[in-house]
This record gives structure tokens, sequence and C-alpha cells, in this order.
């Protein structure tokens, strides 16, 4: 891989993966939750399969491409 595509691809990997981070952090964590610890624990617990259901979904998607890209064996 040359040095543009691998610069892109990793420029794009990190705006997702931060905007992910922003996104989860201005929905799941409030005024409140910053007093309370215990209230943000719970919160954060009960939030954060939303974002092991996206990396899943991503690691999913990633294997079917590559088994899809696959060069074909020729028999």
């Amino acid at each position: 891989m040359n040095f543009t595509t691998f610069s892109v691809m990793t420029f794009v990997g990190s705006a997702l993966w931060c905007g992910v981070l922003a996104w989860f952090g201005q929905t799941a964590i409030t005024a409140e939750m910053l007093r309370d610890p215990q209230g943000m624990a719970l919160a954060l617990k009960a939030k954060s399969h939303v974002i092991v259901a996206a990396v899943l979904v991503l690691c999913v998607l990633y294997f079917v491409v590559m088994r899809l890209t696959k060069p074909r064996s020729k028999a």
C-alpha cells in the first residue's frame, strides 16, 4: 500500500472513530452524571451496547469484503 492510500485510510478511520466517541460523549454524559459517579457508570453501561454493536457490524462487514475480494484459486 502506498503512502497516500495509507494516509487517506488512516485519516478516514480516525475521523470516524473520533466522531463516534464525540457523539457518545455528548449523548451519554450530562452535567448531572459528572456529579454522581455511580449514575454515570450505570448510564454508560446502558448506552455502550450501541458502540459494541457498531464495532461488531464493522468487523462483520470487513470479513465479508475480504471474503468477496479474495482472489479465486485455480483448481
